[in-house]
């Protein structure tokens, strides 16, 4: 019996140890080498002038306004596409679960936004808001033309320019929201529909009562995803508007691209990652146990 646990064991090692030297390999070692890094004063045109500078690079930023209006543009960005994402995927989540002529094709159709490169995403984005190419502008403009009036480029204007990626993004993975929140209604039991019908209750107050709280594990779980995930935003920004207009759209992933591969430096751009990396750490850590509590007491 002692013989088969330990080949067990054994044969247990043998099929994690690829996925552990991966790991190592992918994430821990480049996170190391990231770190070490933020603690030098690196010129990327010079290779041999690294010189350690200990925490100055985080003083820096500290005082750095670029990168404080950077990190609110990140969250601003982040909690448009989520609130954006989640209510239209409820809506279409809802919508599909309808027993509908045409439904499996509809919701075939609307993963197809899901499995674009974010970089063709926002090449597409790019084009629908262009004023002299996009079809935006062009229907847009047959509208209010007979009233004298014209739209102005959504990526070329401040106010504008960010709500137009917001609108690539939540384009992208609505999807991702919606099918994973069919998933779950068409998980959901009968029971508790079926003792709501025989009382009498109405479709709204069976969604208020009965669907919604049941959904509630599976809505945290996709806002906690997306939110992560769209505090790390670059391809889109990076071909839709480059940052701009001005610093309309530098979320601290582009800013510190600029510092590291622009004004090539590296030391400064790794501890503007460093930062980011640590606040991703601790918002999916709060965002984790708050869905932990919410889950228990539902």
């Amino acid at each position: 019996m002692v013989k088969k646990i330990n080949k067990d064991k054994i044969t247990l090692m043998i099929f994690l140890v690829p996925a552990i030297v991966m790991l190592i390999g992918v994430s821990l070692i480049p996170t190391i080498y990231l770190v070490n890094t933020s603690f030098t004063s690196w010129e990327l045109s010079d290779i041999y002038s690294r010189v350690y500078i200990g925490s100055s690079n985080y003083v820096e930023l500290m005082r750095d306004s670029r990168f404080w209006h950077s990190l609110g543009l990140a969250f601003y960005f982040m909690g448009g596409t989520t609130s954006l994402q989640l209510l239209i995927g409820l809506v279409l989540a809802v919508l599909l679960n309808m027993k509908l002529r045409g439904i499996q094709l509809l919701r075939s159709v609307s993963v197809i936004p899901m499995v674009l490169p974010p970089v063709v995403v926002g090449m597409i984005w790019w084009i629908l808001y262009s004023p002299t190419i996009g079809p935006i502008h062009y229907y847009v403009n047959t509208i209010l033309s007979p009233f004298g009036l014209r739209m102005k480029p959504v990526l070329a204007i401040k106010q504008t320019a960010m709500l137009g990626v917001i609108a690539s993004d939540v384009w992208e993975w609505t999807p991702f929201i919606t099918l994973t929140l069919l998933a779950t209604l068409q998980s959901l039991p009968r029971e508790p529909y079926e003792s709501a019908l025989i009382d009498g209750a109405s479709k709204l107050q069976v969604f208020g009562y009965i669907t919604l709280p049941m959904l509630k594990p599976a809505i945290l779980l996709v806002l906690l995803l997306r939110a992560m995930e769209s505090m790390k935003v670059f391809p889109k920004i990076y071909v839709m508007t480059a940052g701009g207009p001005g610093k309309a759209t530098e979320t601290v992933n582009y800013y510190a691209f600029l510092k590291g591969l622009t004004y090539l430096e590296v030391g400064y751009s790794s501890a503007m990652v460093v930062i980011m990396f640590v606040i991703i750490i601790i918002f999916s850590m709060v965002l984790s146990r708050f869905l932990s509590r919410q889950i228990m007491i539902g």
